[in-house]
């Protein structure tokens, strides 16, 4: 992806969104709570563990989507989209994990779910406030011109 600071810079962004520093601590940590809890989960053994597996493909599916859609292409709108789908996908993941090892592998991915509640409204506030910003926005920003309204309208 290409430098994504002066774009993301220029973004209208609510009292509430954390600093850009805080982004790389926050997905380390939750990256370790997941890799414990998947630790638990499969042990050596994952392919005996078939919906689990399977929940935890798609939920890491969405969650590697979701950037190139948000930064690469700068499409707000259906990155929120992804964003709830996503934190759909982790719900079914503490439930299935939760089936398969027990409440404690549930427990560890509780901060993952409670950031993706918040990256998921945040991501929403961001394209109401940048909708001339993003591509493919229901303001209609024209792709072509960059500009509203479209040529012809």
């Amino acid at each position: 992806m290409p430098n994504l600071k002066p774009w993301y810079a220029s973004l209208r962004k609510p009292a509430w969104s954390p600093p850009n520093r805080a982004f790389a601590p926050v997905w380390t940590l939750l990256y370790t709570l997941i890799g414990i809890s998947c630790a638990n989960v499969f042990g050596a053994t994952p392919l005996q563990q078939p919906r689990a597996l399977k929940a935890l493909l798609l939920n890491a599916t969405l969650n590697f989507l979701w950037p190139p859609l948000f930064f690469g292409m700068k499409r707000l709108r259906p990155a929120a989209v992804l964003a709830f789908a996503l934190l759909a996908s982790a719900g079914f993941l503490s439930v299935v994990f939760a089936q398969t090892a027990g409440v404690l592998s549930t427990a560890l991915l509780l901060p993952y779910c409670a950031w993706l509640s918040y990256a998921a409204a945040l991501n929403v506030r961001l394209w109401q406030l940048n909708k001339w910003k993003s591509i493919g926005g229901s303001s209609g920003y024209h792709r072509m011109a960059g500009r509203w309204p479209p040529p012809g309208l």
